[in-house]
């Protein structure tokens, strides 16, 4: 079976979303500018955001790692494109050891899953009551996901359409400046003090 460039393109589009919804996440996470929000008077809402974002991005990142059929439904994921693409011999093989290594990183054995099984999708008990932490990658492994994403997603673009689908690396920036603005407005404390 062969997917058609469409689709291809769709697919390139959906894990450049992922990457930008992370990137802002980290942006989040890492300005200077946050830490000093989150202990101002709008710290409730802040805090609500960063929960809704993070649960956000987990959930965007693992369904990329459902299952190609579900209920008699077909699901645009890595494995999707992996089984249903028109692949020849050395593409399949290498987009098969990148599907591998995104599962290990994020994936059915890594954090995203957990995460996505019994706190986002589902309030697992036990879970709830121990308050544990779900869907953090170990550090430095969401930069190298999202280097073997990007690898996947170039390697069928080039395949299918030609070229490289390189990742937007704006939001991150975007995430600054708009802190900035946030911080910097007179109408609004955000400095607790």
């Amino acid at each position: 079976m062969s997917i058609n460039k469409d689709v291809i393109k769709k697919f390139c589009e959906l894990c450049d979303w992922n990457h930008q919804v992370w990137m802002i996440c980290l942006a989040i996470e890492e300005n200077s500018i946050t830490k000093n929000i989150f202990r101002g008077e709008c710290k409730g809402f802040f805090v609500r955001f960063n929960k809704i974002m993070l649960e956000y991005a987990i959930l965007q990142l693992v369904k990329l790692h459902d299952p190609p059929i579900q209920n008699q439904k077909t699901n645009l994921t890595l494995k999707y494109i992996v089984e249903y693409g028109d692949w020849d011999s050395e593409t399949r093989g290498q987009l098969e050891t990148l599907y591998r290594k995104l599962e290990e990183l994020g994936g059915k054995s890594g954090p995203l899953k957990s995460a996505r099984n019994n706190i986002i999708s589902h309030y697992d008990l036990e879970t709830v009551v121990k308050e544990i932490t779900l869907g953090a990658f170990d550090k430095g492994k969401e930069v190298e996901y999202f280097q073997v994403l990007q690898e996947f997603v170039n390697l069928i673009h080039e395949k299918s359409i030609g070229g490289p689908y390189p990742f937007d690396d704006f939001a991150k920036p975007d995430t600054d400046a708009f802190l900035k603005a946030l911080s910097s407005s007179p109408r609004i404390s955000l400095i607790g003090k």
